[in-house]
């Protein structure tokens, strides 16, 4: 119901079977599937609108529901362009002043 839980005590939530032992996520969901009948329930024929696929590399739309950490990696990655570009430009330029040396001490 979206209550919250207490951490304290988080092993109340835990799935049991009928000894009391827990039950692990898998067999859970695969025994709730046989009691069905091998029917599936019409409730489950269509999403629920919980989470929606976007194809698109639109970036306003890739970035919609970001979090933090997309943004923190986002940001490395600006930064880390930026020291990129600026050690081209320096070793362009170094590249360039050796050249223009050159050619005045050959003239």
């Amino acid at each position: 119901n979206g209550n919250i839980i207490d951490m304290e005590k988080l092993s109340d939530y835990v799935v049991k079977d009928a000894n009391g032992n827990p039950v692990k996520e898998w067999y859970a969901i695969s025994s709730y599937l046989q009691n069905m009948g091998g029917e599936m329930d019409e409730q489950y024929a269509e999403t629920d609108g919980r989470k929606v696929i976007y194809s698109s590399l639109n970036p306003v739309k890739l970035l919609r529901n970001a979090n933090m950490f997309t943004y923190i990696a986002l940001a490395l990655i600006v930064i880390l362009s930026g020291v990129i570009v600026l050690i081209v430009l320096t070793v362009v330029k170094k590249i360039k002043k050796k050249k223009q040396k050159r050619e005045a001490a050959a003239s």
